[in-house]
């Protein structure tokens, strides 16, 4: 089940982030790099395969704007699982406040 870089490929920003090439070109390689093990943990949360992709292009997206020094980071599969769950719950926080079930995310 190989995603063609779903995680960083539609990534928006990344010359205008702030990030240089350098770091922004670590960043797309550690989404590649992970986006297999992200796309499988969304699903096995039950989302469906729309809304999992969906989540990942926003995770790449946050990723590349918080760029932090990737060389750093511990565990980079669990800092992007963690911005997924935060998207997670911001979406389901926000259909709440619209008067939606906090079980359905659309």
């Amino acid at each position: 089940m190989r995603r063609s870089s779903t995680l960083s490929g539609g990534a928006v920003g990344i010359g205008s982030c702030g990030a240089p090439d350098e770091k922004a070109e670590s960043l797309r390689q550690l989404c590649d790099q992970h986006s297999d093990r992200v796309y499988r943990f969304l699903l096995g949360l039950g989302l469906p395969p729309a809304e999992a992709d969906s989540i990942m292009q926003q995770t790449s997206t946050r990723a590349m704007h918080s760029a932090p020094n990737v060389e750093k980071l511990r565990d980079p599969g669990f800092w992007l699982r963690t911005i997924a769950i935060g998207i997670i719950s911001e979406r389901r926080r926000t259909a709440i406040c619209r008067g939606g079930s906090e079980h359905r995310m659309g």
